[in-house]
């Protein structure tokens, strides 16, 4: 409290007006409330942190990201997929969840199982669907397209992955 969150309001701060900014600290479940003064749209939460007791604290007021426990992509690929789709339920569809691990991938997780949690996440989310008022829909596709094609996902260094809007008139 003392040091690092004087200086995380600091830089926080200082970042350009639409930057999307996450605070993560670990192991850091009884600093929330603390973290949460902080002018940020997320909270990451590591995987010691209650993603339930994270949504009951601070209700809609950000986003929530995290939290399942690395070492569960270390099982097997059927279990990583029910793992991630408990946590999914403990999200209970709540807006504003990110899906993440509670803090990185560890060295030898097998790719399998990375892959099962992803299956995991996105078969929850592939139904969600937005709308977007015809007179304005070509200027944001151009500029979700803009903006998403520079995500980059996944460790750049094992492979190049990005993120592509699928956008479609009907």
């Amino acid at each position: 409290r003392r040091y690092a969150l004087p200086w995380s309001r600091r830089v926080l701060e200082q970042l350009p007006r639409g930057t999307p900014r996450v605070v993560f600290a670990g192991t850091s479940d009884q600093l929330l409330e603390d973290l949460a003064t902080l002018p940020a749209e997320c909270l990451a939460l590591d995987h010691r942190s209650s993603l339930d007791g994270a949504f009951r604290r601070f209700g809609a007021t950000r986003a929530l990201q995290g939290n399942l426990d690395p070492a569960v992509l270390l099982a097997r690929p059927e279990e990583v997929h029910r793992r991630t789709r408990a946590l999914l339920a403990e999200a209970a569809g709540r807006p504003g969840h990110v899906l993440n691990l509670g803090h990185g991938v560890i060295k030898d997780t097998d790719p399998a199982c990375v892959a099962a949690f992803v299956a995991a996440g996105q078969s929850c989310v592939a139904g969600s669907r937005f709308l977007v008022q015809r007179g304005v829909y070509d200027a944001f596709v151009a500029a979700l397209s803009e903006r998403a094609t520079a995500i980059r996902i996944g460790a750049a260094a094992l492979f190049a992955a990005s993120a592509m809007p699928a956008a479609r008139s009907e």
